[in-house]
């Protein structure tokens, strides 16, 4: 049987000179390959913070009121997305 479930992941994104900060969904195929563009994606805004202390707690309490669930620890991902930011497996609760 060919596995269409989905992998999804938040990136908490701390956008400089913006009015606001988010939270960027992407899923993509089980089996994709890196160059697959994503099944979906959703970016749920989060209001303004000065600090990346607002970060991960903030994130994951985001994240349950939008039906969410973190698996796993954050991981920084400012290299692959060139711009301050944390990423984490979740889950659709």
């Amino acid at each position: 049987m060919h596995d269409t479930s989905l992998l999804i992941t938040a990136t908490i994104a701390m956008h400089p000179n913006a009015c606001g900060n988010t939270i960027d969904l992407t899923a993509v195929g089980a089996d994709s390959h890196p160059s697959d563009p994503p099944a979906w994606e959703q970016e749920i805004p989060v209001h303004d913070h000065q600090t990346t202390a607002w970060g991960q707690q903030f994130a994951d309490e985001i994240l349950a009121a939008n039906s969410y669930r973190r698996e796993g620890r954050w991981w920084c991902s400012t290299d692959l997305t060139g711009y301050p930011s944390w990423t984490a497996d979740v889950i659709a609760t």
